[in-house]
C-alpha cells in the first residue's frame, strides 16, 4: 500500500473511498471525533457533515470509517477537509499529542501514518479532497489547530455545530495548576496587549478565577476570558475600551541563542508595589524542560506576578511569553535565573486559532532600555483575580 507523507499531494479516482481513521493508543482515541467541511469558491465554508448527519456523498459508517463519493459531491464544492478533534477541546483530559500516532488509510489507495507526539493541538485538518481541473486530489496537509474547532471556525469564518460535551470532571488538565485558592482570595499576574481590547496571558494566572480584573495604563477594569489554552499555558482575555498601544511580535525570524531579551511585569506586587518593573537577561536555551520545543529559557530576574508578561528582543519586539521559574517546573530543584517563556510562534498560533490579527515587524536598531520600558507601559498589564 502506497505511504501518503505529511504535506504530499497526489491524484485520486472520482469515485468512491471509504477512509479508515485509527489511533496507536486505542483507548485515548475514543475521545477523538471526526467531522468533513466542505468548502466552497474562494474558502467559503458550507454546513460542517458531523457523525449524527445524512448526505448522500458524504457517509459516516460507524466501526467502517468515512466513505466519500466524490462523483456525488455537488459541483459548488471546491474541497472537503477531514477534521480530527478532541471531543470537549482544549478543555478536555486528553489532547492530539495523547494518541502518539494517527493512521488514515484510504481503502485499495494509500495510507498516512502521522506521529503527533508533541502535537499541542486540540484539533487537526488530517485529509483534504480537492478538485484539480476535472477531476480530484488529495493532500495530507496535517494543519493543527490549538483551540480545537473553534480555531476552524475562526479560519473559516464558520460555525460548526457540535453535540454538546459537559465540562470535564475533576482530574482535567486544570489540575496540573492545583488545587483552587481558598474562596475570596485573590491572586495575579501579567499581560500584554495584542489587539485593541485583547491581552493574552498565561493560562495559570487566570485558572480558578470568578472575576478579573485588567489594568492598561490606567485603574483596572472588569475582562473577560475569550479563550485559553492549559496546555501551553495562554489565554486570551477582553477589556470594554481600547488600550493605549499594542505590542507587536518580532515577525521575520526565531530568537536566537545567546540573544538579549527585557522583560516586562508586575512581579511581587504585595511587596515592590504596582508598578511595572523592567529586568534584562538573555536567551539561555531554545527548548525547556525535557525537550520541550515550545519553550524557551531565559535568565532576566521575575518573580510572582511576572506570568504572562512580555519578553521583547532588543528593538521592542515580543519574542515570547512569561511563565515560570525553574522550581515551578521542577519540583526540589534550585537554581538561579533560569526562566521559562512560551515562545512567540506558539502564542501567535493560539491567537490566529482564536480569530486575532496580531502586528509584526522586522527587528530595528536596539532601544535603550528606559525608552523601551516607555513604550511597553502602553500594552503592559495587570491582571487581578479573585477566586
Amino acid at each position: 500500500m502506497r505511504e501518503i507523507r505529511p504535506g504530499e499531494r497526489l491524484d485520486i479516482a472520482t469515485g468512491r473511498h471509504l477512509l479508515r481513521l485509527s489511533g496507536a493508543d486505542s483507548h485515548v482515541f475514543a475521545g477523538l471525533d471526526a467531522l468533513v467541511l466542505p468548502l466552497l469558491a474562494g474558502d467559503r465554508a458550507a454546513p460542517a457533515l458531523l457523525p449524527n448527519g445524512q448526505d448522500a456523498a458524504v457517509q459516516f459508517q460507524p466501526g467502517s470509517g468515512i466513505a466519500v463519493d466524490l462523483a456525488a459531491i455537488p459541483p459548488e464544492t471546491q474541497r472537503l477537509l477531514v477534521v480530527l478533534h478532541v471531543i470537549g477541546g482544549p478543555q478536555a483530559p486528553i489532547g492530539i499529542d495523547s494518541v502518539r500516532e494517527i493512521t488514515a488509510e484510504i481503502e485499495g489507495f494509500g495510507r498516512l501514518r502521522l506521529d503527533t507526539n508533541g502535537r499541542r493541538e486540540a484539533a487537526l485538518i488530517l485529509i483534504e479532497f480537492y478538485r484539480r481541473g476535472s477531476g480530484w486530489r488529495l493532500a495530507a496537509p496535517a494543519q493543527g489547530f490549538v483551540a480545537g474547532v473553534p480555531g476552524i471556525e475562526a479560519a473559516y469564518s464558520t460555525r460548526i455545530d457540535l453535540p454538546f460535551v459537559p465540562p470535564p470532571p475533576a482530574g482535567d488538565r486544570d489540575s496540573d495548576y492545583g488545587a483552587p485558592p481558598p474562596r475570596g482570595s485573590g491572586g495575579g499576574g501579567s499581560g500584554f496587549v495584542v489587539a485593541p481590547r485583547l491581552i493574552v496571558t498565561n493560562h495559570h494566572v487566570i485558572v480558578h478565577a470568578t472575576d478579573i480584573a485588567v489594568a492598561v495604563g490606567g485603574a483596572p477594569t472588569a475582562a473577560r476570558l475569550v479563550a485559553s489554552d492549559p496546555i501551553n499555558d495562554i489565554a486570551l482575555l477582553e477589556i470594554g475600551h481600547d488600550a493605549p498601544g499594542i505590542a507587536a511580535f518580532r515577525g521575520d525570524s526565531e530568537i536566537d541563542l545567546g540573544e538579549d531579551v527585557i522583560v516586562a511585569g508586575f512581579p511581587l506586587q504585595n511587596i515592590l508595589g504596582q508598578g511595572p518593573q523592567i529586568s534584562a537577561g538573555n536567551v539561555s536555551a531554545l527548548s525547556g524542560p525535557r525537550g520541550d520545543s515550545g519553550v524557551l529559557q531565559f535568565t532576566s530576574p521575575i518573580g510572582s506576578g511576572s506570568s504572562g508578561g512580555p519578553i521583547h528582543d532588543c528593538s521592542g519586539l515580543i519574542v515570547g511569553l512569561v511563565r515560570s521559574v525553574l522550581r515551578h517546573d521542577m519540583q526540589d530543584t534550585i537554581a538561579q535565573n533560569i526562566n521559562f517563556g512560551v515562545k512567540a510562534v506558539l502564542v501567535q498560533s493560539f491567537l490566529h486559532a482564536a480569530g486575532v490579527a496580531v502586528q509584526r515587524a522586522t527587528p530595528g536598531s536596539s532601544l535603550p532600555r528606559a525608552e523601551l520600558a516607555r513604550r511597553a507601559r502602553a500594552w503592559l498589564a495587570r491582571i487581578d483575580v479573585r477566586y
